[in-house]
């Protein structure tokens, strides 16, 4: 019997893809249109203060900052008291009506402990001339005692009391509109804990729109929403620059984060909580001041509260709603569609995955067991990736509570930069290797069919994320079937053209959700 060797032949030039040579050109390409679709998923410009008055401006909005922000304003504090002075004389200008509701609310946490204070909210009703319901606008007053708190929430504030102003300026809503400054916010929402105990008008509340700051630069996006909100979503695609992922509503469920809307969406009420999280190292801090403050988060933050007090300022909210909603930001555009189509959509772009695998069978293309090879070498790379991103980021941590790099948070943005450059290397080479030996049709193949059994699983499980593996895996099929099931030539351009489309949608689906959620370094966007 003849020997046989133990280590596989080497697979030889001849079954290697006619675009083999071309990978360089399709990793160039897709860097650009990563970076270009991470600059798309950024704030507006600041529109200046010669707009007509119907506009929001950030520009218009910055002396109102200027006064709430100039110095630290806790709960209890003679600069929280100035600044709610200020407030109010602000919304009695702009004809809101306010009043201060003073109550004592108490609030235990997650460990027992039990806060009691005296919070002053403003309230201000501004009412519609048909109303079906009140839209409440919120954003909390009060800033931490360590500093101004310009991003958190001193912007936010000022954003609604231009909001108010642009309102004014043209016909009255059909709704009642409802403005909720909280105070002591900071403390675990007190301020709205006691709103929600003590005011009357919370019964006539459709929705609630908070706007907060975690930061004090980039994208404002909207992270989380109430059940069936699909309504919600709808309004939100129709305001101007908008930016969200149903992905983050589904992981902030799972964080021991709250914010005032969360007071709210336990009452019952319908709402959407809207942040900028870029510049993290100054939030809650004395650095989160005007001169670090972005003014093209608040014009982002404006943006929203503007076309969304109209939008459902002109709804009949007396309407029940169902039925929540897939939706994405993607290359500047807004993507969404009924949740209830995330499975059934993962089950057709995983047929049309197995119809490209199996013509690439046919074809001799790849194999049946070099798939598998290939699907468990992908599974492979993904355990090798998080476990060396755990490594690196212990030794990074090690070492940086040393010596932080200045202006980070334990050096985040390198942190990235450098773990995701040490992962791609490490994978390219292993992958460079395993190519002399398992094709790289099979490679991809088991690649592509990993990631079905995510978009599978992930619509079944945590439908709000499938969108993330379901639209690339499409147009990976997609362009599999166009390289498997036509003619084929040793011209290398349809293989080309077959791999931008496969990584092209990825790149631009992923970038702004990745950028939103804080997980790809800042590289100077």
């Amino acid at each position: 019997m003849p020997e046989t060797s133990a280590t596989p032949a080497p697979v030889s030039a001849s079954t290697r893809d006619p675009a083999y040579s071309s990978g360089p050109i399709v990793l160039v390409l897709v860097i650009i249109l990563t970076i270009s679709a991470i600059q798309k998923s950024g704030p507006p410009p600041v529109v200046g203060a010669s707009v007509p008055a119907a506009d929001f401006s950030a520009a218009r909005a910055m002396p109102d900052l200027r006064e709430i922000a100039a110095r630290p304003h806790p709960l209890a504090s003679a600069d929280n008291v100035r600044v709610r002075g200020y407030l109010v004389k602000r919304l009695t200008e702009l004809g809101a009506a306010p009043e201060v509701q003073t109550a004592t609310v108490a609030r235990a946490s997650r460990r027992g402990l039990r806060t009691f204070a005296v919070v002053n909210n403003i309230v201000a009703r501004i009412p519609g001339s048909a109303s079906t319901g009140a839209i409440m606008l919120i954003a909390h007053y009060d800033s931490v005692p360590s500093g101004p708190g310009a991003g958190d929430d001193s912007a936010a504030v000022a954003a609604i009391l231009e909001t108010i102003r642009a309102l004014k300026s043209g016909p009255p809503l059909r709704n009642d509109l409802i403005v909720l400054f909280t105070d002591g916010e900071e403390l675990g929402m007190l301020g709205a804990k006691a709103f929600v105990e003590n005011y009357a008008i919370l019964r006539d509340v459709k929705v609630a729109l908070n706007f907060e700051m975690r930061g004090d630069y980039g994208p404002v996006v909207m992270f989380q929403t109430s059940h069936n909100n699909a309504w919600l979503i709808r309004a939100l695609a129709a305001a101007p620059f908008p930016h969200a992922s149903s992905l983050a509503p589904a992981a902030y469920r799972r964080l021991l984060i709250d914010t005032d809307l969360t007071v709210f969406l336990r009452a019952g009420i319908d709402g959407m909580n809207f942040a900028a999280t870029r510049g993290l190292t100054r939030y809650n801090t004395r650095l989160d001041d005007i001169a670090n403050l972005d003014p093209r988060s608040m014009q982002h933050q404006g943006s929203y509260a503007l076309s969304l007090a109209r939008e459902f300022g002109a709804a009949d909210l007396s309407k029940p709603h169902r039925g929540d909603a897939i939706y994405f930001s993607a290359f500047g555009g807004f993507f969404h569609y009924p949740a209830s189509m995330a499975i059934a959509f993962a089950i057709l772009v995983s047929v049309v995955l197995v119809i490209a695998l199996i013509a690439g069978v046919r074809r001799g293309a790849f194999s049946v067991g070099g798939t598998f090879a290939g699907l468990g070498i992908y599974t492979a790379a993904i355990v090798l990736s998080f476990a060396e991103s755990r490594m690196l980021l212990s030794l990074f941590v090690h070492f940086a509570a040393r010596e932080p790099p200045t202006g980070t948070n334990y050096g985040g943005a390198f942190f990235v930069a450098a773990s995701t450059s040490a992962i791609i290397a490490a994978l390219c080479a292993i992958y460079c290797w395993l190519a002399r030996y398992i094709s790289r049709a099979n490679l991809a193949a088991g690649a592509l069919a990993i990631w079905a059994l995510l978009a599978l699983g992930c619509s079944a499980v945590l439908p709000g994320g499938g969108f993330l593996f379901t639209w690339p895996l499409l147009f990976a099929a997609l362009a599999l079937n166009f390289r498997w099931t036509g003619r084929q030539s040793r011209d290398p351009t349809p293989a080309i053209v077959a791999a931008l489309v496969a990584v092209i949608p990825c790149a631009i689906v992923l970038a702004p959700v990745l950028i939103s959620t804080g997980h790809v370094p800042p590289l100077m966007f």
